[in-house]
């Protein structure tokens, strides 16, 4: 017998291996890596591991998304964003991200 239990996501989640840079408030480089998955309220990233990355830190998010698939090109949106979550990966740490404001 299993149990179910309800989703708690409030959209669904695309893996997904998007360049990004992570700045904090006075647009210093946090870290930079690839994006794990993403969905309609926020990602989820891969960095080293990093101490000055806490939950409820806000932190502004430059995602390099494609503009045109079939030219190539791509385009950077920035989002003001809230880690939600820490998840300890080895040397490497899982940071969920909540997308609170686009800003670009």
């Amino acid at each position: 017998m299993s149990i179910r239990t309800a989703e708690r996501r409030r959209s669904v989640r695309v893996c997904s291996a998007l360049p990004y840079v992570l700045r904090d408030r006075k647009n210093r480089v946090l870290a930079r890596g690839r994006t794990a998955n993403i969905s309609e309220n926020g990602v989820l990233t891969v960095v080293r591991h990093h101490d000055r990355l806490a939950d409820h830190d806000q932190v502004v998010l430059d995602l390099t998304v494609p503009s045109d698939p079939i030219a190539g090109t791509s385009r950077v949106v920035k989002y003001r964003c809230r880690i939600v979550r820490r998840q300890e990966m080895g040397n490497m740490l899982g940071l969920g991200l909540e997308f609170l404001q686009k800003l670009r």
